[in-house]
C-alpha cells in the first residue's frame, strides 16, 4: 500500500495531467447523469483522457538503458581523454561523433560551456536535469563532480566505461535468454492458435448459423494474436549495429532494385498463371516463382553480410596493431603500409586503398573515415572515428587501440551467442510455418470435399437432424480465400521477424521472404495433391477453384 501511495505522490500534476484527469471525470459525470443516452460519448471522453494521461506518463517516465550508443560515446570520451584534454574539449569532440542522442547531449553541453560562459560542471548538471535515462543521468552527474574537483578524468572514464560495459554484457545475455523464451512462445502459440481456429471453423461449417462471420473473425483473431506476439519478439530482441548508417552502400541499393524487379516480374507471371483458375496449385506456383525471383537480391545481401563479418572479425587485430605501431612510430602512412602486408582477410585490400588515399595527400581523419565507410560496417566506422579523433588530439594510441579491440571482441562474442539463439528459432519456425499452412489448407480442402459430398444429402439430413447442416453460399470460397491470404501474410510476417531479430542487414528480409514464399508454395501444392489423392473417391475430387 505504501508503494502505491508513493507512486501516486510521485505523479506530478502538470497542466497536461490536470486536463487529462478533468476529461476522465467529465466523461464519468456524463455517464452517471445521462445514462444510456450518452453512454458512448461519456466513454469516448474518458478514453481520450486516459490516453492523454498515459501518453504524458510515457513521455516523462524515467528508465534505465545501456546500449551500444552509450558505450561508444563513453569509449570516445575515454580515448580523447588519454591525450590529457580538458573536459570541455572531450565533450565537444564526443558531441561530433556518430553516437545518436548521446552525441547531441554532449554537443549541447559543450556549446553551453563554450558559447554561454557556463563552466563544464554547470553545463553538464543543467543537461542532466532533463535526462530520463537514469544510467546516463547518473553518469553525467558523476562526470560533473569529477570535472569540478579536478580528479584524473582519464582514469574516471576508463572505470566508468569498463563498469558499464560489464553491466551491458550481463543485460545483453539476459535479453538473449528472454528472447529465447519469446521465440518459443511465438512458435508454440502460433500453432495453438491455428488449431483453435481450425476447430472453430469446422464447427461453424457443421452447425451453420453465422458461419461467414465466424470464418472472418477466426482469421482476423488468429492474425491479430500472431502480429502481437511477433511485435513483442521484435521489441524484446536486443538491438545490434551491423551495417554502417552513414554509408551509401551501392550493393544494398542494387539489391533493392533486384528485389523490386523480382516482385514485379513475379506478379506479372503469376497473373498469367492464375488467369484460368485461382486455386491452391496456381497460388502455390505463383509464390514459388516470386520466391525464386527474390533469391538473387537475397543472395547479394547475404554475400554482403559475409564480407562485413569478415571485416569485423579482423578489425580488432588490425586496430590493436595499428595503435601499437603508431605509439612507437607516429606515421600513419608508414603504419598502414606495414599493416597492408599482414594477412587480415578482406581488410588487406582496403588497407592498400587507404595507403593510396593517404599518399595522395588526403588528411588522415578524412582518409580513415572513408576507409570505415568502404567497409560498410558500423563497428569499424565508429571504431575508426574514435581512433582518428584520438590521434588528432594526441591520445595514447596504444591504450586506445587496446580499448577499441577489446570492445569489438565483446561485440563479436555477443553476436555469436545471438546467432546461436536465432539459428534454433529459424529451424523451428520453418517447420512450424509449413505445419500451419498444411493444417489450414487441409482444413479448408476437407471442408470443400465434405460440402461437395453432403450438399446432395442436406435436405434429408436437415429433416432428420435439424440445424446439423446448413451450408451457406460463398462459405467454402471464403474459407479457401482466407486460408490462402493467411498463408501469404504469415509468410511475410515470419520473414520480417527473422530479418529484424537476426544479426545483420535488415535487407536480409529478401532472402527470408524468398525462403518463406517457396516453402509456402511447395506446401500449398503438396497438400493439395495429397488431399486430392485421399478424397479421389468423393463425388467432387478436382481441385477447388476459388
Amino acid at each position: 500500500m505504501s508503494k502505491i501511495l508513493k507512486n501516486i505522490r510521485g505523479i506530478k500534476l502538470s497542466p497536461f495531467n490536470i486536463i487529462s484527469i478533468a476529461l476522465m471525470f467529465f466523461g464519468l459525470i456524463i455517464i452517471i447523469i445521462f445514462g444510456r443516452r450518452f453512454l458512448i460519448y461519456g466513454f469516448s471522453i474518458m478514453g481520450i483522457g486516459m490516453l492523454l494521461f498515459l501518453a504524458n506518463y510515457l513521455r516523462n517516465r524515467t528508465y534505465i538503458k545501456i546500449d551500444f550508443d552509450f558505450l561508444y560515446a563513453l569509449l570516445h570520451m575515454y580515448s580523447v581523454s588519454t591525450g590529457s584534454q580538458p573536459p570541455g574539449v572531450i565533450l565537444r569532440v564526443t558531441g561530433d561523433g556518430p553516437h545518436g542522442r548521446y552525441s547531441k547531449v554532449f554537443k549541447k553541453a559543450g556549446e553551453l560551456s563554450k558559447k554561454w560562459g557556463y563552466t563544464v560542471p554547470e553545463s553538464v548538471n543543467l543537461i542532466s536535469l532533463k535526462e530520463k535515462n537514469k544510467a546516463f543521468k547518473e553518469f553525467l552527474e558523476r562526470f560533473a563532480v569529477v570535472s569540478s574537483v579536478g580528479e584524473e578524468i582519464t582514469q574516471f572514464l576508463k572505470v566508468e566505461f569498463e563498469t558499464l560495459r560489464f553491466n551491458f554484457e550481463n543485460m545483453y545475455n539476459r535479453s538473449l535468454e528472454s528472447l529465447n523464451v519469446y521465440y518459443g512462445v511465438y512458435t508454440s502459440t502460433m500453432v495453438s492458435v491455428i488449431f483453435a481456429i481450425s476447430t472453430m471453423l469446422m464447427l461453424s461449417f457443421f452447425f451453420g448459423g453465422s458461419s461467414l462471420k465466424m470464418i472472418i473473425l477466426g482469421y482476423i483473431a488468429a492474425m491479430f494474436i500472431i502480429v502481437i506476439l511477433g511485435a513483442l519478439v521484435i521489441i524484446k530482441a536486443p538491438k545490434d549495429y551491423f551495417e554502417a548508417k552513414a554509408s551509401r552502400n551501392p550493393t544494398a541499393r542494387f539489391s533493392d532494385i533486384l528485389a523490386l524487379i523480382g516482385v514485379v516480374v513475379g506478379s506479372i507471371m503469376s497473373y498469367y498463371i492464375i488467369t484460368d483458375a485461382v486455386n491452391y496449385v496456381t497460388i502455390g506456383l505463383s509464390l514459388i516463382i516470386i520466391g525464386l525471383l527474390l533469391i538473387p537480391s537475397g543472395y547479394i545481401i547475404n554475400d554482403m553480410e559475409n564480407i562485413i563479418n569478415d571485416y569485423d572479425t579482423f578489425f580488432p587485430v588490425m586496430i590493436r596493431s595499428l595503435g601499437n605501431y603508431l605509439s612507437q612510430v607516429p606515421n600513419l602512412k608508414q603504419a598502414i603500409k606495414e599493416m597492408a602486408k599482414v594477412e587480415l582477410g578482406k581488410l588487406k585490400g582496403l588497407l592498400k586503398k587507404l595507403h593510396s588515399t593517404i599518399s595522395l595527400g588526403v588528411e588522415n581523419d578524412i582518409a580513415m573515415q572513408k576507409f570505415g565507410l568502404d567497409t560498410n560496417s558500423e563497428t569499424i566506422y565508429r571504431g575508426l572515428k574514435i581512433f582518428s579523433d584520438s590521434e588528432k588530439y594526441g591520445g595514447n594510441l596504444m591504450d586506445v587501440g587496446v580499448a577499441i579491440s577489446d570492445f569489438d571482441n565483446m561485440i563479436l562474442s555477443l553476436r555469436q551467442r545471438k546467432l546461436q539463439v536465432f539459428g534454433n528459432f529459424f529451424s523451428a519456425l520453418v517447420i512450424m510455418h509449413a505445419s500451419i499452412i498444411a493444417i489450414l489448407e487441409f482444413m479448408a480442402l476437407i471442408t470443400y470435399y465434405f460440402n461437395s459430398l453432403l450438399v446432395p444429402l442436406s435436405s434429408g439430413l436437415s429433416s432428420t437432424f435439424p440445424g446439423f447442416i446448413s451450408p451457406q453460399p460463398g462459405m467454402i470460397v471464403l474459407l479457401n480465400i482466407g486460408a490462402i491470404a493467411f498463408s501469404v501474410i504469415l509468410a511475410v510476417i515470419n520473414a520480417y521477424i527473422l530479418a529484424i531479430t537476426k544479426v545483420g542487414s535488415v535487407r536480409s528480409f529478401y532472402l527470408f521472404l524468398s525462403v518463406m514464399f517457396i516453402l509456402t508454395g511447395i506446401t500449398l501444392v503438396g497438400v493439395d495433391a495429397i488431399t486430392m489423392y485421399m478424397f479421389h473417391l468423393f463425388p467432387a475430387y478436382s481441385t477447388p477453384t476459388i
